[in-house]
């Protein structure tokens, strides 16, 4: 079963799920939407699905913050709720 460490969440896995990957960061309102049809050709199925948002924030002010909590944080929101188990409720 995949989880969200180690990148283990591929973009093929991801791909069997959705068709479009939201990215958005947590510090600031920078928002993205990935094709996955484009990250399968581009980054291929087995790559981790974090290799898809490298570079987008290449001209972020806050990418290389040295401060904890004030870096750049891009993550794909859905991914804890396709690929972690449901909590009870």
């Amino acid at each position: 079963m995949s989880t969200l460490t180690g990148n283990s969440i591929t973009v093929g896995q991801a791909a069997e799920r959705i068709r479009m990957l939201d990215v958005a960061c947590s510090r600031c309102e920078r928002r993205g939407r990935l094709s996955m049809s484009r990250l399968l050709l581009e980054l291929g199925p087995d790559a981790p699905i974090s290799h898809a948002w490298r570079g987008l924030n290449h001209d972020c002010p806050k990418r290389n913050a040295q401060g904890a909590g004030e870096s750049c944080s891009l993550h794909a929101p859905i991914l804890s709720k396709l690929f972690l188990p449901a909590q009870p409720g």
